[in-house]
């Protein structure tokens, strides 16, 4: 498993194009997530772009397009699929036996498939979340925990939670903890509002630098010292 589409599987994507599709019908390439593509394999796949085979569809799906070179993105016709609604996505969930689906989704922008992966490392959040509701955590100790989930998602978490700390302080709503509006409203009464934009503009670093190679431990540690810097001496 990587993080990113590898320019070895984009040469063994081409020697597959070479050979003729089956029964003369069409062939689709489905590229996803787009974005994980570096810099060599978007390079890579920009010829089969400007000259794809006959009968060859390539379909590359990403929520980041920003994050693909212009030439790529020049070459193909966007279509922007919304997220759908709401109910409709907490049936789904349900059918799935997803538990909580309200609260998933809330915590996943309104996005179910987002909602149904948080689903996977809930159990792990939760604890995390609890942990972080306590001025005087042990950050070594929290870290223990978080070496348990990947640095993207811990990061994502930390980002959820300080956004509705500030959110909950300055508009009195919350985006995403929606089922812990007690605890998100306790901890946010000692927080200071400019803190806590500083926070989320380096934990928006920290997001990422997390796919790059690092050392998990020392990474989480500095992001949970300045989280309860946040809590701690906030408000003043």
């Amino acid at each position: 498993k990587s993080d990113q589409i590898r320019i070895e599987q984009v040469r063994d994507l081409q020697r597959f194009l070479a050979v003729g599709t089956h029964r003369g019908g069409l062939r689709v390439i489905v590229l996803h997530p787009a974005d994980a593509m570096n810099v060599s394999t978007q390079n890579a796949v920009l010829k089969s772009l400007e000259e794809p085979p006959p009968d060859t569809l390539f379909l590359l799906v990403t929520s980041f397009p920003h994050r693909l070179r212009p030439t790529i993105r020049s070459r193909c016709q966007g279509i922007a699929v919304p997220i759908p609604d709401h109910d409709q996505a907490a049936r789904w969930l349900e059918d799935q036996r997803i538990e909580n689906p309200e609260s998933l989704l809330a915590l996943a922008g309104g996005a179910p498939l987002s909602a149904m992966r948080l689903s996977e490392t809930e159990p792990v959040r939760r604890r995390l979340i609890a942990q972080l509701r306590e001025p005087r955590f042990d950050p070594v100790a929290v870290t223990e925990h978080c070496l348990g989930a990947e640095p993207g998602e811990v990061v994502a978490w930390l980002q959820r939670w300080v956004y509705d700390l500030l959110s909950l302080r300055l508009t009195g709503r919350l985006r995403y903890h929606l089922a812990d509006e007690q605890g998100v409203r306790a901890t946010a009464a000692r927080c200071d509002p400019v803190r806590a934009v500083a926070l989320l503009h380096r934990l928006a670093k920290a997001r990422s630098l997390a796919q790059h190679p690092l050392n998990p431990r020392l990474f989480f540690e500095d992001l949970l010292i300045q989280y309860q810097g946040l809590i701690v001496g906030g408000n003043r």
